[in-house]
């Protein structure tokens, strides 16, 4: 998260999202309602005013002619006793107003009001929009003729009052129901905030606990859906990382973390099925090893060995290589597989002469006159590396004629020697200082091995 950004909680996203569309919705549906309320109000309205006007002109015709001004009144009161009628009158051919429902105006002349918004012809009758100050009028304007002679008007002015406060009742419904689905809506946002968020926070407590490195973190999966899809998904990434760990904690004792990284980056190469590697590759043999037997009790005899044997772990995985096997109190390392190194010879030999060097100390340490005396003998040369064994138990090891070179050269190796092969030592001249051993025969071979003596390193040579 970004600095200065707010957290707003899902559960509050959610809300506003619902409520937001139950406004929206609630809008538009009420607004169309309204409008089509209006129209169909006004247009009945109208049609009313029409009705109602031309049933006047037609009915008032004779009393207008005759001058019958008690049998226009009475038609005029039966008018007005609709309370959408404001004013009914019943003009003569010069504008005077013979029939009025306020008598009071009774002889006087008509003046047309100056308010008109609009004029809509319908029919035989004049539709004139009148806005007051109270209130939205509608005056309906039609010829009274006799029988087609014009001898005056009929005026009928309605009130839209009714319809305004119909329309304004309708704004006032779906403004409440409005508020009811918006409380509605906030019910069940929390609702389905807290179901969908529970596994959410389920999911966010194992990823934290993931992050920690406990990887043996499992979330309960309740839901048959895409939330339990996700939770069976996270727990089998938290098995596969629990793997990951395993595979690093325990391969990772027997190799270097460089070639783990590089195992674990493609873990479906072919290494495993076996190949042909060009590799660097010795043993260290601890000499009179049977005497110490003899002389020392099990348990201290173990210790030593143990701790042997984690010193050379330790350096052979430090110049990138990885231990093969523990052949009794004999180490195997192998430089160059499983992925390959074009630097296997020299990470070889480097390892070679640390071993020694690290063996000086650690016998120092020891004390009580016990000293581990390691010979070591390494090669260079193509060997097959591959998955060797059972279905029950399988192992990680090279094999070839090169592993039988090295066996040879450490049996040959006198307590404190490093002897290499002429093919090492091609290799790896520049870095060392050495003496010519001479030819020798290994068994299975028809050509004999030149060997080598390791001296010093490099670095040592200016050493008196």
């Amino acid at each position: 998260m970004g600095k200065g950004n707010v957290r707003i909680s899902i559960r509050y996203k959610l809300f506003a999202v619902i409520t937001v569309l139950i406004i929206s919705m609630t809008t538009v549906i009420g607004t169309v309602m309204i409008r089509r309320q209006k129209k169909q109000y006004l247009d009945q309205l109208v049609q009313f005013g029409v009705f109602v006007a031309s049933y006047q002109a037609q009915a008032c015709a004779e009393p207008l002619l005759y001058a019958d001004e008690l049998a226009m009144s009475l038609l005029v009161r039966d008018v007005s006793r609709n309370p959408q009628v404001v004013e009914a009158m019943v003009l003569d051919k010069d504008g005077i107003i013979r029939a009025h429902n306020n008598l009071e105006k009774l002889g006087t002349f008509y003046v047309a009001p100056r308010n008109t918004n609009s004029t809509d012809e319908l029919g035989r009758v004049t539709l004139h929009h009148l806005i007051d100050q109270k209130e939205s009028l509608l005056e309906f304007v039609s010829p009274v003729e006799y029988p087609d002679m014009r001898i005056g008007t009929v005026h009928l002015i309605l009130s839209r009052n009714y319809i305004d406060r119909d329309i304004s009742q309708a704004t006032w419904f779906v403004i409440g129901l409005a508020v009811v689905l918006m409380v509605v809506g906030a019910g069940l946002s929390l609702i389905l905030s807290t179901v969908l968020l529970k596994p959410i926070q389920s999911l966010v407590r194992g990823t934290r606990e993931i992050a920690g490195g406990n990887f043996d973190f499992h979330v309960d999966v309740h839901k048959n859906d895409e939330m339990g899809d996700l939770a069976n998904a996270f727990n089998g990434m938290a098995r596969d990382l629990q793997m990951k760990r395993v595979i690093e904690e325990s391969f990772g004792r027997y190799v270097s973390p460089h070639i783990v990284d590089r195992i674990l980056e493609n873990p479906d190469q072919i290494w495993v099925g076996g190949a042909n590697h060009e590799v660097s590759l010795f043993f260290a043999d601890i000499r009179g090893f049977t005497t110490l037997t003899e002389r020392i009790p099990p348990e201290e005899l173990l210790a030593l060995l143990n701790g042997y044997f984690s010193l050379a772990t330790e350096v052979i995985v430090k110049h990138r290589g990885y231990i093969d096997k523990f052949v009794g109190d004999a180490v195997m390392a192998v430089f160059g597989a499983p992925v390959a190194d074009p630097d296997h010879p020299i990470n070889a030999v480097r390892a070679l002469i640390d071993l020694r060097d690290r063996m000086a100390d650690y016998n120092a340490a020891i004390g009580n006159g016990i000293q581990l005396r390691v010979g070591m003998g390494a090669t260079l040369g193509q060997v097959v590396a591959g998955n060797v064994g059972s279905q029950t138990r399988m192992e990680y090891t090279v094999m070839g004629d090169t592993v039988n070179v090295a066996s040879r050269l450490t049996q040959m190796a006198k307590p404190g020697d490093i002897l290499i092969s002429s093919t090492l030592y091609q290799r790896a001249s520049s870095m060392i200082r050495t003496e010519e051993v001479g030819e020798i025969h290994v068994k299975g071979r028809e050509k004999p091995v030149m060997v080598y003596r390791v001296l010093r390193s490099e670095t040592e040579r200016n050493v008196p």
